[in-house]
Order: structure tokens, then sequence, then C-alpha cells
């Protein structure tokens, strides 16, 4: 309802694209939005069931990224370009994508700037 226009714009002003980042910032949100109790409480108690989806299987997987333009299989600056091998997409919001990616044996997130 009510709150997912104000909520959007604000994970677009904070940076926010994924779940995990909404939530550890839970106490902004709840005061730039003027969140009553009630409504924080709803938010802490239904936030971590909606942070990965369950299979058949019984096991939970994370949510299918959005469809659209593929990301490069790699990312990096002019003098390397080759850097970060991407691995998968992890998050992404109204301007930005967040990806897993692996670097020298290291597991690590880039963020980057939709086109």
């Amino acid at each position: 309802g009510a709150y997912v226009l104000p909520a959007a714009a604000w994970c677009e002003r904070m940076g926010a694209v994924s779940l995990e980042e909404v939530f550890e910032a839970r106490a902004d949100l709840a005061h730039d939005l003027s969140l009553g109790p009630a409504e924080l409480r709803r938010l802490e108690l239904h936030a971590p069931r909606l942070h990965a989806v369950p299979q058949p299987d019984g096991k939970a997987s994370p949510p299918a990224a959005s469809s659209g333009p593929r990301p490069p299989r790699s990312y990096g600056p002019p003098d390397d370009p080759e850097r970060y091998s991407i691995l998968e997409k992890i998050g992404w919001g109204a301007t930005a994508s967040v990806f897993r990616c692996g670097c020298n044996g290291r597991t690590l997130a880039v963020k980057m700037i939709d086109p």
C-alpha cells in the first residue's frame, strides 16, 4: 500500500538496492517515512521471509533477478577491464545493479550504474 512509493523513493535516495540493505537501515526508513511502531514491527516480521524464495526441494534460493540486458561477464578499470569476473546479479534498484564478483580468489560485490 501506502508506503510503496515513498519507500521506493527512499531506497533510491539512499542507494539501497537489496532487501538486506533496507532491513539494515530500517530505523532510518521508519524515521524518514514516519512509520509507527506497528508498521516497523510488521517490516521486521515480514522482511526476513521475503529474503529467499522457497524451492520445491525445500531449500531457499535468492529471488530471481529482473529481466533486462545481460550484464557483462567481466568488469574493471580501463587499464584492467577484466579485473572482476561477474558471477551473478544479487541486487538492483532504480539506477544501479549489484553483482557478486570474483577477483584474485576473493568474492566481493560490485555496484554498477545502469545505462
